[in-house]
């Protein structure tokens, strides 16, 4: 076939006609033109990180992608990864976006307005040279005092954090292999250099035998050179080893753990001892812990999903005495692991190029609800002491420390796009109450954090080749900076900043590798502020006026703005005749806020205010839960699907280079101009209706559920702690505050359910709502209960491990058994009264009492298609298991009336349609779900109820052949006159 002009040639514009004759030439210049593009697309692979051309003007901006498809985008990513070329002999390094250092080059490309503003490559580390150097020393077992000594540093520094070794078993060993001189097995001598080499680096301060800046240089060298080989089968030892030298960074100990199968549980009868089967679950889940952690702080992606671990938690083993001896706290490393899941879950919703249907605030949302349910059910002795900060241990500290972290990932882009748009002067932009919720949360977290780290840097139990307290101290620095230049923030957090750079200063001086990191990127973060700052017009007020109006009171706007949280610090200020106080800010609806160039608290030298508290805190110091205190905050967890997904209805997803310089994030982010159109694709009815459902008012008709109008917005600043939460045909459900929930039921349906639950309590332990009040009114009844404890399993159940899920179910059906007893002559509602289920009988009637199989099917027969034969129908009944005995059932047990927390059942609500029903029924309703989750939640709970298999079977053939015969079960039935074995 002769050669001709190829496809791909309608992209040039220019260029000759190619004569197709002259191979050679031909193949050529196509090799010379794929030359020519490849080096013209080398410097923007990726948008984000557009290098400039030596040769041309260093100033141009990185190219904007194709923004046509924007419903299928990541919000917060493009689709192109990010990787910077810093050396030319070197292949180029990946950039991961939930990296510290990634977010600092993107705040320094906002203020220096530099798209093109090339990556800090990472510099300060140990090399191959260094570590071949140091290994190449002769390294020694030290005498035994000095390695008891090592051993102890190594276990109260790192031990009680992470669980690495088995104490007293690690100690013993040391003990024998002194005694017996045993100090050749490489094995052992490789984890117990890798603990020499942590006992130094937390005992000394610089280590000039081997030439490194870091002590334990070289016990930590000869003890990589020991694990190079990998075993063919591997050991709990040789693990140990992995994860004291930190290898989690790549795949080795993670895939060894799998090859030996540690994320399973081993039946007893192969692994008897508990201390050692303990041990292995404890290893499996630092393992678990470094990949999230580790993940996080590089922005990779988990090597294992959630779903493939069927392992239990950590437990205490017996006597409480072998359990010490041998492990650290239960409670904590239960915590570490939540934790650890949900940073995973952020790095996977929020910084990965995975496609989601659900928007960015809606990700965000349920990130936030799973912290405030992991602070709030952290045991008492893992909360911080608040009053004596500098009591706290270290383990505990390090916890917040990390939680405080996981905020600031879930926020901080949202932080850095609302000072994006509050510095366009000309802006013409409204922002919603979420966006200025969230940009709250994330400085309350860095405060938070800078004030731990400073109090132990103040104390001296800040440790000095730490990496943790560095990285923190950093992230929490490039938020204060942010801050600074915000209303919702202080000029003060400036201050704090200065006094974290100062910090990183003096620990990197004394041979910190990631501080001197941390150090030099926020030196570079700092010369930009100040060359932003110089730039900026010493008056501030056309840049208020501005910040006012975007930031003002409007009908569009969901909720006034509450002081921020630096009211405390002013108030405290005021009183001393600070002239922090008297600074003027911007009204942010009605709000005063702090002056962005106000003045400082009264400051030392070194930063900290006189009442001895870090610069940007409160005189009362700061709580980890204090971030979901905040009534806006509670708002923005309380809000639906519906309401975040009503402040960006048109375009829900953009790419990266628009998150971070301003092409069109604002409906991502909840930023909508006051003429905000109804979206093109929605018709104006259901758009109207919709709005009206969710009071978000935007005519003069009041709200049909709350009588909410936008005269009355403009006329107050109330803040309704009522809310609509659910809502069905005549019925709504309303939270009273943040305790009381009322339930306001319509005519239509009206069934005995506060009888109901008093009679469930009185005879059965399960754990139900308890009724405040309860009246009828008009037709309608309305019943107000305590709320139950957790959230609905419905928004649970994807944050749930296996385990958790499958204890769940077994908990839920062993509460189902006490209702068995619990039994009638008739099927009928509680007194005697008919029966209500539309699952059951196929209609919105009551039914009853009934008082024999026969009876039940005919009325169930009135439900089936009316073109269905005598025969099929008369085969239909003859498949009907017996309906007694007749046994209080609770008659819908979706995924959202079972209330779960902390991986555990905490109540079952919605008894409205509970009654005496066939023994069967409550197997065979399990038949019906809501949705994928619903599914499997009915499926995994139909495991550890009674089986009623054959009812189950009769149900989904009466239940087909009532609503779908062209369905294939009833299709089956209809023309075999079987119908056994087809699935649902």
């Amino acid at each position: 076939m002769p050669l001709t002009q190829p496809s791909y040639s309608r992209h040039f514009h220019k260029g000759p006609i190619i004569n197709t004759n002259d191979v050679p030439s031909y193949l050529n210049l196509l090799l010379s033109e794929n030359r020519r593009l490849k080096e013209q697309s080398a410097p923007s692979a990726n948008p984000a990180e557009t290098e400039p051309n030596p040769e041309t003007d260093t100033s141009r901006p990185a190219e904007v992608p194709d923004e046509s498809n924007t419903s299928v985008q990541n919000p917060l990513i493009g689709d192109r990864a990010w990787f910077h070329r810093y050396d030319p002999s070197a292949p180029p390094i990946f950039i991961g976006e939930a990296a510290c250092t990634a977010f600092a080059t993107r705040f320094r490309r906002f203020l220096t307005g530099n798209n093109a503003l090339p990556h800090i490559p990472r510099t300060q580390y140990v090399t191959e040279e260094n570590l071949a150097a140091a290994n190449t020393t002769n390294v020694q077992w030290p005498s035994l005092q000095q390695a008891r000594l090592l051993v102890n540093i190594a276990v109260r520094q790192v031990g009680v954090i992470y669980h690495l070794f088995l104490r007293k078993s690690t100690l013993d060993k040391l003990e024998e292999i002194y005694r017996t001189g045993d100090f050749d097995c490489t094995i052992n001598k490789c984890k117990f250099f890798a603990l020499f080499a942590f006992g130094e680096a937390y005992s000394k301060r610089a280590e000039p035998a081997s030439g490194s800046r870091v002590p334990g240089t070289p016990y930590f060298a000869r003890a990589l050179s020991m694990v190079q080989m990998l075993p063919e089968r591997t050991s709990i030892t040789h693990l140990e080893s992995l994860l004291l030298l930190v290898r989690i960074a790549s795949p080795d100990t993670m895939r060894l753990g799998l090859s030996i199968g540690l994320n399973h549980n081993i039946p007893e009868s192969q692994l008897i001892d508990p201390v050692e089967r303990q041990h292995r679950v404890r290893i499996w889940w630092t393992i678990y812990i470094f990949d999230r952690m580790w993940g996080s702080k590089m922005g990779q992606a988990s090597q294992i999903l959630d779903d493939d671990i069927h392992l239990d938690m950590p437990s205490s083993i017996d006597p409480l005495q072998l359990h010490d001896e041998q492990f650290s706290d239960t409670d904590h490393m239960t915590a570490n692991i939540k934790l650890a899941r949900i940073v995973g879950e952020t790095i996977a919703k929020l910084y990965s190029r995975r496609k989601y249907n659900d928007t960015f605030l809606q990700r965000v949302q349920k990130l936030l609800k799973a912290l405030k349910s992991w602070v709030e059910t952290l045991p008492e002795h893992l909360r911080l002491n608040e009053d004596e900060p500098e009591m706290n241990h270290k383990h505990i500290s390090s916890l917040h420390l990390a939680f405080n972290q996981c905020v600031i990932l879930a926020t901080r882009p949202t932080l850095l796009h609302l000072l994006i748009k509050l510095n366009e002067t000309s802006s013409q932009h409204t922002i919603s109450q979420p966006v200025l919720t969230l940009g709250e949360a994330c400085i309350h977290a860095a405060r938070h954090s800078h004030s731990l780290i400073l109090t132990k840097w103040i104390h001296g139990s800040l440790p000095v080749f730490g990496y943790f307290h560095a990285h923190y101290l950093f992230s929490s620095a490039l938020v204060l900076a942010m801050s600074s230049f915000l209303p919702i923030g202080s000029a003060s957090d400036l201050s704090a900043f200065e006094t974290g750079l100062e910090v990183l200063r003096a620990v990197s001086e004394n041979g910190n590798l990631a501080a001197a990191e941390f150090y030099h990127n926020l030196e570079q973060v700092k010369y930009c502020l100040d060359r932003y700052r110089g730039d900026k017009p010493q008056d501030g007020r056309r840049e208020r006026s501005a910040t006012t109006t975007a930031m003002g009171s409007n009908a569009a706007v969901a909720a006034t703005c509450p002081p921020p949280m630096m009211a405390t610090a002013s108030a405290t200020a005021s009183d001393t005749g600070s002239s922090h106080a008297a600074s003027t800010g911007p009204l942010v609806n009605g709000s005063m806020m702090s002056a962005p160039d106000a003045e400082p608290l009264h400051l030392h030298p070194t930063g900290y205010s006189q009442s001895g508290m870090p610069a940007g805190t409160t005189g009362l110091g700061f709580t980890t839960a204090m971030t979901f205190l905040e009534p806006t905050m509670q708002d923005f967890l309380a809000q639906s699907d519906f309401d975040l997904g009503l402040l960006h209805p048109v375009d829900t997803f953009v790419n990266d280079e628009s998150l971070y310089t301003c092409h069109g994030l604002h409906h991502v982010l909840g930023i909508s101009t006051p003429t905000s159109p109804r979206p093109h694709s929605i018709s104006g009815t259901f758009w109207d209706t919709l709005l009206s459902h969710n009071c978000v008012v935007m005519s003069s008709t009041p709200c049909s559920a709350c009588s909410w109008t936008p005269e009355r917005q403009n006329h107050c600043s109330y803040k309704s702690r009522v809310k609509v939460f659910y809502e069905a045909g005549d019925r709504g459900v309303w939270s009273l505050g943040s305790k009381l929930v009322l339930k306001d039921r319509g005519p239509s349906l009206a069934t005995p359910e506060v009888p109901n639950i008093e009679f469930v309590r009185e005879h059965t332990s399960i754990p139900v709502p308890t009724v405040v009040e309860s009246w009828e009114e008009d037709g309608h009844a309305l019943i107000i209960t305590k709320r139950i404890p957790g959230e609905p399993l419905s928004e649970a159940w994807p944050k749930l491990s296996h385990d958790e899920r499958d204890r769940i179910a077994r908990q839920t059906a062993d509460y189902l058994l006490q209702l068995r007893p619990l039994q009638s002559d008739k099927m009928q509602a509680l007194d005697g009264r008919p029966l209500y289920s539309a699952f059951l009988f196929n209609d919105q009637r009551y039914h009853g009492p009934l008082g024999s199989d026969d009876e039940l099917w005919a009325d169930m027969e009135r439900g089936l298609n009316g073109s269905l034969s005598d025969s099929v129908r008369k085969r239909l009944r003859q498949r009907m298991p017996p309906a007694a005995p007749y046994t209080f059932s609770h008659g819908d047990l979706t995924n959202v009336n079972i209330m779960v927390e902390n991986g555990s059942l905490t109540g079952i609500i919605d008894w409205e349609a509970s009654g005496y029903f066939p023994v069967w029924w409550e197997y065979a309703l399990t038949s019906v779900g809501h949705g994928d989750d619903d599914w499997q939640w009915k499926a995994l709970l139909r495991k550890h109820m009674p089986d009623h298999s054959a009812a189950r079977e009769f149900y989904l053939d009466y239940y087909h052949l009532c609503r779908d015969l062209d369905n294939e079960r009833a299709q089956k039935f209809i023309n075999s006159g079987a119908g056994d074995g087809a699935t649902p």
